[in-house]
């Protein structure tokens, strides 16, 4: 779980936590991002219940971001929510095809397909 978190994020684990407040200069994807962050940074410690407040605020910021979707999938995965985090990483390769994020969707697609075996 660290391990796919922190490829899909990237170097932005070593950035500071954008936390609640302040809107960020590159608008809601950045907010999101900066949640995709707090998200990883908390399932890593195993603050759950963190993460799980993360994530839905960055749904809140744009119901339809695919990265949002993502992270309550990456949340509910973790709890053992194995119906929930399978709608949500197809909702996320749903949205993420969309709106041409090609790697998005491959890595939504693959944590299903991890869940079914």
């Amino acid at each position: 779980m660290e391990f796919l978190a922190a490829s899909l994020f990237g170097q932005a684990l070593n950035d500071d936590d954008m936390g609640d407040a302040g809107a960020s200069p590159l608008g809601a994807g950045g907010l999101i991002f900066g949640r995709g962050v707090t998200v990883a940074r908390r399932l890593q410690a195993g603050d759950i219940e963190g993460a799980e407040a993360a994530a839905m605020a960055a749904q809140a910021i744009n119901p339809d971001e695919p990265q949002a979707a993502f992270l309550l999938a990456s949340v509910a995965e973790v709890r053992g929510q194995t119906q929930q985090a399978l709608e949500l990483f197809q909702r996320t390769a749903d949205l993420a095809e969309a709106t041409g994020n090609a790697q998005l969707t491959v890595v939504a697609k693959m944590r299903y397909g991890m869940l079914l075996q």
